[in-house]
């Protein structure tokens, strides 16, 4: 009788929300969803020069947001498919040489490039 395995319990992946937030949070907190809300409140009183300001300082942080969001998705880009060539590689080294082409017909059908 072999052994019954449990299953790894899957942990949830950050909502597109929470990326967002983590990435704008540490260039302009202003424009996190938390405060979004709040903004009109928070600068009631403020000049039209401030306000113009504001807005300029606002299309910086979008400029800056885009640029580090593409770069976290290469990275992660880059890191799934290394976890995806070792993954193959170790099913590779445990089916043996005789299923090899049929792993090899899977994997290309997951391509991700």
């Amino acid at each position: 009788m072999t052994p019954q395995t449990q299953p790894l319990p899957v942990r949830e992946l950050p909502s597109m929300e929470e990326i967002y937030n983590l990435l704008m949070g540490s260039i302009e907190p202003d424009l996190t969803t938390d405060m979004l809300p709040f903004l009109e409140e928070i600068y009631a009183g403020e000049s039209a020069e401030e306000a113009e300001d504001r807005k300029r300082r606002y299309e910086e942080a979008f400029q800056e947001f885009a640029e580090k969001f593409d770069k976290a998705l290469a990275i992660w880009k880059e890191q799934i498919l290394r976890f995806k060539a070792k993954a193959f590689a170790m099913a590779q080294e445990r089916v043996g040489k005789e299923d090899a082409q049929a792993l090899s017909d899977i994997e290309h059908s997951f391509d991700l490039s």
